[in-house]
C-alpha cells in the first residue's frame, strides 16, 4: 500500500512536475524535492513543511491565480494556471500550476488541497518568440510596397492559396476571403493578353521552376482599370506539393508617370531638333548670302566696269562662288543622306596649293596665313569636293577663332601610326602609313568642356545665324569614310590644331585620268529634250546647250514632255530633272519615252545625291546622274559621254 502511494509521485517527479500538499487550516506546505528545484527553495534553509506566505507569485500574476483558484474550490473542480515565480535569487520563472481540493471538514470547508508544478518556461520563451516572428512578419507584410500572395499545388493537381495578404485587396478589390474562395479569379479579372502570363504565375500550371517578372493590365471588381508588376519567386518542390511566392505590385500610377515623361522627353526632343533646325538654317543661311553677296557683286560689276581686263574676274569670282555654294550643299545633303563619296586619287599639296588663292580671298588682312607643305608626300583616295570642303571648313573655324587676328598655319606631312599609338589613344583607326593635314590657328582656344561635343551635330558655340553646327561633325563624318579620323588639340589662351588623317594609297591607278580621257572625246552634236521646271534654270540651260551647238526641245513637266516627244522625234537624248511637280517624276518619264524609243539615251539631274537610287525606275547602267548645280564642263562631259557611247 505504501509503495502503491508513492507511486503517483514517482511518475510525477520522472517527468518532471514537483508535488505539493497544502494545509489550508495551518497554510503550511508539503513538497518533493523538485518542486524544491522549480521554487528554487533552498530544502536546508527552510523548515518543512513551509509557510505558503514564502512561495512569491509574481505581483502581476497573482491576482488571475486566486481567481482561478477560488473558482475551482467553488466549483469542487481542479484549477489550471499559468504564471510567474519569484525565487529567492532574484529569477523569474514560467510554471504551469494544478490542484485541487481533496479534503474539507463537516461544513464544507476546505482543510486540504494538493497539487503539481511544473517549469515551462523554455515552452514560454519559444512561444513568445514565435509570437513575435508573427508579429515581426506581419509588420513585414505590412511594410511591403505591394500584396503577396503564397500558392500551392497539390499533388492531385488543384491550386490553392494557402496565404494572401491584406493588400490584396487594394489591388484586386476583393477580400482574402474572396481570393480563397476562387483563386482563379485572380488571372481572369486580366487582359486577354496577359491571362495565360498570370495563370502561369498564380497556378503554377507552367513547366518552369524559374523566376517569372511580368507586367499585365487588369480590371477590378469595381471596373477599374490597373496595370500590376508580377515578381514569381521560384518553385519549390516537394514530395507533397509545389509552392511559390508572388509579389504583386500596383504600378498603376508609375505607368501613368513614365507615359507623361516620355511624352515630356519627345516635346523636348521635339523642341531641341526645331532649335537645331533653326541653328541649322541660320548658319546656312549666313554662309549662302555671303556666297550670294560675291555672286551679285561681281554680276554688278561685270554690267557696270567696260574694262576688259576685268571681266574675266568677275566672271571667275561669280563662278567660284557658285562652286563654294554646290560644294556647302552636297556637304550638308551627304551629311543628311550619306550620299556616297566619289573618291579619286589625290595629292593634298595640290589640292591645297589650288586652294590658296580662295584662303586668302576668306581670310581677313589681321590674319596671316603660312602653308608648310612636306615633299614627296604620299597620295590619298578621296572625295575632291568634300576635301576641299574640309580644309575650307577647318580655315574658316581657325578664321572664327580668332577675332582680333593672328596666324593659321596649314601643314601636310607623312604619318605612320604604329599599333601602340593606335592602342593608347584609343583611336577609331587601323595602324599604318597616313597622310596628315593639321590647320593651327592662334586663337583664344577650346575650353576642356566643349572639347568633347565639338564633333556632335548641331553643337556649335556660334551666335544664332553664325555656323550650322555640321562643321566638324561633317569634317569627322567625311575622315572615316574615307578610312581615316580626325583629333583636335587645345589650349586656352594658345590655340587649336586640328590633324586630319587619310589613309595613304601607294600604286593606284588614277580615277581622274579616266575624267579626263572622256573629256578629250570629239565633241558630239544632237537633239535633245530638255526637261526642267524651273524656268529659270531651263532658260539657262537651253542657252548653254545651244551655244555648244546642241537642238535643244524644251519641256516643264512630264506631260508637256510626252507631248514635244510625240511630236517631235527622234531626239538623241533627254536630260531631265529626277523631281518635278505633276504626277510622273524624271525616271519613270524616261521609262514611258523608252517604251516608244528603246534607244533613247538620258541624262538625269538632281539636287539630292541618292534621288535617283529612291526613285530608280527606268534607268540604265549607261545612264548618268548629275547633281544640282551642274557645272557647264560637267554637263558637256556627260552629254558628251552619252551620245559616244550610243554612236559605238
Amino acid at each position: 500500500m505504501r509503495k502503491s502511494a508513492e507511486l503517483p509521485n514517482l511518475v510525477l517527479s520522472a517527468i518532471g512536475a514537483g508535488t505539493w500538499d497544502l494545509n489550508m487550516e495551518t497554510n503550511l506546505v508539503s513538497h518533493n524535492e523538485v518542486f524544491s528545484k522549480i521554487a528554487g527553495i533552498d530544502d536546508g534553509l527552510l523548515e518543512h513543511p513551509f509557510p505558503i506566505a514564502t512561495f512569491f507569485i509574481h505581483p502581476d500574476d497573482i491576482g488571475g491565480v486566486l481567481q482561478k483558484i477560488a473558482a475551482a474550490v467553488d466549483a469542487g473542480s481542479t484549477y489550471s494556471a499559468t504564471y510567474r515565480l519569484c525565487r529567492a535569487d532574484g529569477t523569474i520563472v514560467w510554471v504551469e500550476g494544478l490542484g485541487r481540493v481533496i479534503e474539507t471538514d463537516s461544513s464544507g470547508k476546505p482543510k486540504r488541497m494538493v497539487g503539481a508544478l511544473r517549469d515551462v518556461t523554455d515552452a514560454v520563451s519559444t512561444r513568445q518568440k514565435l509570437v513575435e516572428t508573427e508579429a515581426n512578419f506581419a509588420d513585414l507584410v505590412e511594410s511591403v510596397p505591394g500584396a503577396i500572395v503564397r500558392c500551392s499545388k497539390q499533388s492531385n493537381g488543384e491550386t490553392i492559396f494557402t496565404y494572401v495578404g491584406p493588400k490584396c485587396q487594394d489591388i484586386w478589390g476583393l477580400t482574402a476571403a474572396e481570393i480563397l474562395a476562387a483563386p482563379d479569379r485572380i488571372w481572369n479579372m486580366a487582359a486577354v493578353e496577359d491571362a495565360e502570363t498570370l495563370k502561369e504565375a498564380f497556378s503554377l500550371s507552367g513547366t518552369s521552376v524559374d523566376a517569372l517578372d511580368v507586367k499585365a493590365h487588369i480590371t477590378t471588381a469595381s471596373g477599374r482599370r490597373k496595370r500590376i508588376h508580377v515578381f514569381a519567386a521560384p518553385q519549390h518542390r516537394s514530395q507533397a506539393a509545389v509552392t511559390r511566392t508572388v509579389l504583386v505590385l500596383d504600378i498603376t500610377e508609375q505607368t501613368k508617370l513614365e507615359d507623361e515623361l516620355r511624352k515630356s522627353r519627345e516635346i523636348i526632343l521635339q523642341t531641341q531638333k526645331v532649335e537645331a533646325i533653326g541653328s541649322l538654317t541660320g548658319g546656312m543661311a549666313h554662309d549662302f548670302n555671303n556666297l550670294l553677296a560675291v555672286i551679285l557683286g561681281n554680276l554688278e560689276l561685270l554690267q557696270e566696269d567696260v574694262n576688259p581686263v576685268n571681266l574675266e574676274n568677275y566672271v571667275n569670282e561669280a563662278i567660284a562662288a557658285t562652286l563654294r555654294g554646290r560644294d556647302l550643299t552636297r556637304s550638308l545633303l551627304s551629311f543628311a543622306r550619306k550620299a556616297p563619296l566619289e573618291p579619286v586619287t589625290l595629292n593634298l599639296n595640290d589640292v591645297v596649293r589650288r586652294m590658296d588663292s580662295m584662303f586668302r580671298r576668306t581670310l581677313p588682312e589681321n590674319i596671316d596665313i603660312e602653308v608648310v607643305q612636306n615633299g614627296g608626300l604620299w597620295k590619298v583616295q578621296a572625295d575632291r569636293s568634300s576635301t576641299e570642303s574640309t580644309i575650307l571648313n577647318l580655315v574658316i573655324n581657325a578664321r572664327d577663332a580668332m577675332q582680333d587676328g593672328g596666324k593659321i598655319t596649314i601643314e601636310t606631312a607623312n604619318i605612320r601610326l604604329t599599333e601602340e599609338y593606335v592602342e593608347t589613344r584609343d583611336e577609331v583607326i587601323d595602324p599604318g602609313r597616313y597622310v596628315m593635314i593639321a590647320i593651327t590657328d592662334t586663337g583664344e582656344g577650346i575650353p576642356p568642356k566643349n572639347l568633347e561635343k565639338v564633333f556632335e551635330p548641331f553643337f556649335t558655340t556660334k551666335p544664332v545665324g553664325k555656323g550650322t553646327g555640321l562643321g566638324l561633325s561633317s569634317v569627322i563624318g567625311f575622315a572615316r569614310q574615307s578610312g581615316g579620323t580626325v583629333r583636335i588639340y587645345s589650349e586656352i589662351g594658345v590655340g587649336t590644331t586640328v590633324k586630319v588623317y587619310f589613309r595613304a594609297v601607294f600604286n593606284v591607278e588614277d580615277a581622274q585620268t579616266k575624267v579626263v580621257e572622256s573629256a578629250a572625246l570629239p565633241a558630239l552634236r544632237g537633239k535633245i529634250l530638255l526637261v526642267e521646271d524651273e524656268a529659270a534654270v531651263r532658260k539657262v540651260m537651253k542657252a548653254r546647250l545651244q551655244i555648244e551647238g546642241y537642238s535643244v526641245v524644251e519641256a516643264e513637266n512630264a506631260t508637256k514632255a510626252i507631248k514635244e516627244f510625240e511630236a517631235e522625234a527622234p531626239f538623241d537624248l533627254i536630260l531631265t530633272d529626277i523631281v518635278m511637280p505633276g504626277g510622273l517624276q524624271g525616271p519613270a518619264l524616261v521609262k514611258a519615252l523608252r517604251a516608244i524609243d528603246p534607244t533613247l539615251k538620258a541624262v538625269f539631274m538632281s539636287g539630292y545625291p541618292n534621288e535617283a537610287a529612291i526613285h530608280g525606275n527606268g534607268l540604265r547602267v549607261e545612264d548618268i546622274k548629275l547633281m544640282k548645280p551642274v557645272a557647264k564642263d560637267d554637263l558637256l562631259r556627260a552629254l558628251n559621254r552619252v551620245l559616244a557611247a550610243s554612236s559605238d
